[in-house]
């Protein structure tokens, strides 16, 4: 109770310490309104000018803050569509990779066991055997092909 009653009393003081510096400053104004008779003009004048100023301090205040929390929800927003998007593409990376994997692996099985339904393979062509009348270029080129081909 006694802290809220310090922050009032503090606050108070700051308004009239403001509205005092102001007046220090439009104390010549004034005195030229009061010289031609218009005082209350003047005066009325003056503490709405700055009245305007202080709730057009308020209300730019009031919406910088309002942009900065709306700018940061759209942070937020946006990295949870990055994160969503990611997650999206590896869940559909995995499940393609599944696929190739278990179809790959249908295939290595029947491969393996289901031989009468595999198609025969093609007959080989016969192989060239170089004889010892052949250039040893020729056979070294004929050793390179037979050793790529293991």
């Amino acid at each position: 109770m006694r802290a809220r009653r310090l922050r009032q009393s503090i606050l108070i003081t700051a308004q009239i310490m403001t509205l005092s510096g102001l007046s220090l400053w439009a104390s010549p104004f004034i005195a030229y309104k009061v010289a031609a008779g218009q005082v209350f003009e003047s005066v009325s004048s003056t503490i709405s000018g700055w009245m305007g100023a202080i709730v057009g301090a308020g209300v730019e205040l009031y919406s910088a803050s309002l942009a900065s929390s709306i700018t940061r929800q759209a942070e937020e927003t946006q990295a949870q569509g990055r994160y969503q998007s990611e997650v999206t593409r590896a869940t559909a990376g995995f499940e393609r990779d599944k696929e190739i994997n278990s179809r790959t692996d249908q295939k290595i099985f029947s491969l393996r066991y289901d031989e009468p339904t595999r198609a025969p393979l093609p007959p080989r062509e016969p192989r060239f055997r170089p004889n010892s009348n052949h250039s040893p270029r020729l056979r070294r080129f004929l050793w390179l092909l037979r050793r790529r081909r293991r």
